[in-house]
This record gives structure tokens, C-alpha cells and sequence, in this order.
């Protein structure tokens, strides 16, 4: 077992961009396709079996969100177990962003993209790259550009799952945003 260790963390991803000329490029009508794929994970070597919880991480032992409350007589659940990191964690993400020149043929770019992520194998809770068990979120949205100037976007964003650790769980929230560069 590997005591002495810190923390390993890391990535694997592809970046693909499809010209016009790509076949799904053009079946899109779209001037470029930009796909992302990632997979990153992290290790916790340092961590004995028997010592998970001994890391006082923020969240490391969940049973109330706020942890001024957990030792008041009568709000915890002793049937409720507790949540700690531990020594693997992973997940995904993807995107999708497909850029149309001279959308509608007017002088705007409009560039639609969905990204999704999922984690997934066990919780590390807070610490490092802080992947959680059963969390997905989805991102949907647009942007638009007119003569490089002017940009504005549009995304909605949706987080579900792991209903313990994830304070984000069940929890839509739209964003929008508009710049000028001169």
C-alpha cells in the first residue's frame, strides 16, 4: 500500500474540429464542428482503509450540510452513514458546438453547443478535482456573434443526482450574458 503519496490526479482527452468539408460539417450546414472528450480521475494513495474519514475535509463526513448544526443532540441520524473521500474517482465530460457563419443569412454567427459530464466509480467529496458519485450535469445553450463585436448567449444547465453529497442536486438555473469588444 502506497502511504507516502500525495494526491494523483489526471486527464485523458481528444479535441476534434470538422472543417466544412467534413460530412457532418456540411450535413449541418455549418461552417466548423468542435467535439471535446475528456476523461479525468484522481487518487488518494495516502488514504489507509481504515482511516477515510480521519482527512477533516469540508463535507468529508455529511450528515448535515452545515456543520455548525451536526453536533447539536437530535439532528443527525445515526442511521445515516458517512460520506468520506475515498482513494479513486472519475469522470467524464463532452461537448458539442456546432458554428454557423451568416446564419440565416444575415450577417450573425450562431454557434448551438451541449455539454454533458458525468462522475461516476466513488466520491472524493471536496478534495482536489472533488468528482461525486452519480452526478450528472447538462448544459444547452447558443450563442451569438454579429461581426465579432457584439456577442451575446443563452444556456440552460441542468445537475441531478447523488442527492447526499451533491448540494447542486435537482437544481436548473439559466444564464445569459451579452459583450461588446471595441
Amino acid at each position: 500500500m502506497l502511504l507516502c503519496c500525495g494526491p494523483v490526479t489526471g486527464q485523458i482527452g481528444t479535441v476534434s474540429t470538422l472543417p466544412t468539408s467534413d460530412w457532418v460539417t456540411s450535413h449541418l450546414n455549418a461552417n466548423l464542428v468542435i467535439l471535446v472528450a475528456n476523461w479525468g480521475f484522481q487518487l488518494l494513495p495516502g488514504i489507509a482503509a481504515d482511516k477515510l474519514n480521519s482527512l477533516s475535509a469540508s463535507m468529508s463526513e455529511f450528515q448535515i450540510p452545515n456543520p455548525a448544526f451536526r453536533d447539536i443532540l437530535g439532528l443527525t441520524n445515526p442511521k445515516f452513514g458517512l460520506y468520506h473521500p475515498d482513494r479513486f474517482s472519475s469522470g467524464i465530460r463532452l461537448m458539442a458546438q456546432v458554428q454557423c457563419d451568416n446564419a440565416f443569412g444575415t450577417a450573425f454567427t450562431v454557434t448551438p453547443d451541449i455539454q454533458y459530464g458525468q462522475d461516476f466509480g466513488t466520491s472524493a467529496g471536496p478534495i482536489g478535482s472533488g468528482f461525486l458519485d452519480r452526478k450528472k450535469t447538462l448544459t444547452i445553450g447558443a450563442t451569438m456573434a454579429y461581426q465579432s463585436a457584439w456577442k451575446a448567449g443563452v444556456h440552460w444547465t441542468a445537475t441531478r443526482g447523488n442527492s447526499v453529497q451533491n448540494l447542486f442536486e435537482d437544481r436548473d438555473y439559466l444564464t445569459a450574458d451579452v459583450s461588446y469588444a471595441f
